[in-house]
């Protein structure tokens, strides 16, 4: 089998990083992988002590940079990174339930053409603020061939960005919604999606199976992005659950 990298970006997501690491290590099956998470969390706090302590004892690679870091630009250092065949990135909010998870995506890399599996969403996706989704393959579990994805890398590819609908180079099916909505907004790696899926290359992206994620992850979601505000009720209750299932996950 084809050694991968788990790619994780982490920044000041409390216990979540440990719950995703330590899941990873106790529930996959596949062999062989490692783990290299890039924080930014900073020194002296919480997440970079358990780092540093996972990193002397081997099981983590650790890179680490001063100033808070978004996906879009923890994504291209983790890639640039990576030394394997294969990579998989995955959030850090993150908590591993399936053994076999690792395994379905990685069986799915069968050739060159295929560059990778993951989740995809886009295709007539309209949120609150009146703006339209663009294609895009989200880093919440999502295994790339890195052969075929350093023929087409940039950094840019990886960008939390947004555009006019009048300029947008994608499909068309953005042009019945030019008189109601101005601009088509992506998250991270709307743009990665674009050259893939319009791009001027025989790449196949594969989709996950709907409903696929429910059975092998639990997505705690926002822990990074919130964590000013621990006692918001949403994320309050989303970080006492990560910890008694970290506690139980400790106990075996």
């Amino acid at each position: 089998m084809k050694p991968v990298s788990i790619l994780i970006s982490s920044f000041m997501g409390g216990k979540a990083v440990e719950l995703c690491t330590e899941s990873i290590r106790q529930r996959t099956e596949y062999k062989p992988y490692k783990i290299v998470v890039y924080d930014s969390s900073g020194e002296g706090t919480a997440e970079r002590k358990y780092l540093r302590d996972q990193e002397s004892s081997g099981n983590v690679e650790l890179l680490t940079y001063e100033i808070q870091t978004m996906h879009d630009n923890a994504i291209p250092q983790l890639l640039e990174y990576c030394d394997t065949p294969l990579a998989c990135l995955i959030d850090s909010d993150v908590e591993i339930v399936a053994r076999d998870w690792l395994s379905i995506m990685a069986h799915q890399i069968s050739s060159p053409r295929i560059m990778g599996i993951g989740r995809y969403k886009g295709e007539g996706c309209i949120i609150h603020s009146r703006t339209y989704v663009a294609p895009t393959f989200q880093p919440l579990c999502l295994m790339l061939n890195m052969q075929s994805y350093r023929k087409i890398h940039r950094p840019d590819l990886w960008v939390h960005d947004s555009t006019k609908i009048a300029q947008y180079r994608g499909r068309e099916i953005f042009a019945k919604y030019k008189q109601d909505f101005n601009t088509v907004w992506g998250d991270v790696g709307w743009r990665f999606a674009e050259e893939v899926l319009f791009g001027d290359n025989d790449f196949v992206m594969k989709r996950l199976p709907h409903g696929w994620l429910g059975g092998k992850i639990i997505h705690y979601g926002q822990m990074s992005s919130n964590h000013a505000r621990p006692d918001f009720p949403q994320i309050k209750a989303r970080r006492l659950h990560i910890e008694k299932n970290l506690k139980r996950l400790r106990r075996g």
